[in-house]
């Protein structure tokens, strides 16, 4: 059990650490937000937020013990780390600490600024259907539940008591559903406005609700969330120049398609790998169980390779060797060196004439994120 969950976290903390794409795709739970927040409400604790962050976050923490927690539950993870750096721990074990404590920080700095954003206009929303303000504690405190709610079930939640109960089993077992959680949030989502637009004002003349449930609650997450991928992976060329309608088909509904099969519990790996094997791309024919999994097997086999590819004077190493090699390294350190595998990587293979970067920007956005332009490649 240690080692999975070892082997989970780590491998967790590699793949977000300084991940720009993913940090950039918490913005798209505004969408999911605008189904529990009227529009109007939502932009205006935007602009609210915008103006005085800080003290907007403090406002909310100081109303609201849920997203005290949500916020600021790492103060208590610090509090450890200082303890620990009072017995004058050795550096490494210095490095080790912060790295768990601090892998998701991209990650946390976007989506509290959604969460914060939501709760405020949830709140703000709850006080004027009451027709309360601030001096009526009662509203208040209805007001807060209501905005804690509508955080909890559009930008989920880490707390125990709200993970689905085929996300609860052994670390081993757990392994396997990484970062499943998001896709269960937007299904249990979507599935309860729905039955509440069907039960309390069936669908006969609420054709546009139900739409605007789909549009927010699915479509753009989806669409948008692969439009970055594809923005900073530079995946927009067209590579059989028959023009750029097959390439937008994909992204549209692939993207929906996709994010719809990862929303089945404990199936999507499986559904995925059936429908793959339709596609022209054989990378992705395999049933990929899983994050840890596909880490574990870079830091075995794919280091052995590497081995081999070093001692044989007749073979190149490769970028994908140096990831492999510092993904195992990430994995017994606990330190998230795979974050230097993606600039090294790519450097590597513009090195071997593997690719030829269009231009300087094209260059700096590979060395970011490492991973190549369809236009760079030969």
């Amino acid at each position: 059990d240690t080692f999975w969950q070892t082997v989970r976290s780590r491998t967790g903390i590699s793949i977000m650490f300084a991940n720009i794409t993913n940090a950039l795709q918490q913005f798209t739970g505004y969408f999911p937000a605008a189904l529990k927040v009227n529009g109007r409400y939502l932009r205006s604790a935007l602009a609210s937020y915008v103006t005085s962050p800080t003290q907007a976050a403090e406002q909310v923490a100081e109303l609201s013990p849920f997203m005290a927690d949500r916020m600021q539950n790492q103060m208590i993870e610090i509090q450890e780390m200082m303890n620990n750096l009072v017995l004058n721990p050795s550096k490494f074990n210095k490095v080790q600490k912060w790295a768990s404590h601090h892998g998701y920080f991209l990650q946390s700095a976007f989506q509290n600024m959604v969460d914060t954003v939501t709760w405020m206009g949830a709140y703000n929303q709850a006080l004027a259907e009451l027709g309360a303000d601030v001096s009526d504690q009662q509203a208040v405190r209805e007001a807060t539940q209501r905005a804690d709610a509508a955080v909890r079930t559009t930008q989920s939640s880490l707390a125990a008591e709200d993970i689905a109960a085929f996300e609860v089993g052994t670390p081993f077992y757990r392994t396997f559903i990484q970062f499943s959680g998001y896709f269960n949030t937007m299904a249990n989502l979507n599935a309860d406005e729905y039955i509440k637009v069907f039960r309390d004002m069936g669908w006969r003349g609420n054709k546009g609700k139900l739409a605007m449930i789909y549009v927010l609650g699915f479509m753009m997450p989806m669409i948008l969330s692969d439009a970055i991928v594809r923005t900073l992976g530079g995946q927009w060329d067209d590579e059989d120049d028959d023009g750029y309608l097959d390439e937008f088909m994909e992204w549209f509904f692939g993207s929906q398609i996709r994010g719809g099969v990862a929303m089945i519990p404990g199936f999507g790996p499986g559904v995925a790998a059936v429908m793959n094997a339709f596609n022209d791309k054989p990378y992705d024919d395999r049933m990929a169980t899983s994050p840890a999994v596909s880490a574990l097997e870079g830091a075995t086999v794919g280091v052995v390779k590497a081995g081999m590819n070093i001692v044989d004077d007749t073979k190149e190493v490769t970028g994908k060797n140096v990831r492999d090699v510092l993904t195992l390294l990430s994995l017994v350190t606990g330190i998230p060196l795979t974050v230097l595998g993606r600039p090294i990587g790519y450097e590597m293979e513009v090195q071997r004439g593997k690719i030829t970067p269009t231009d300087t920007a094209d260059y700096v956005r590979g060395l970011v994120t490492g991973k190549a332009s369809e236009a760079s490649k030969p």
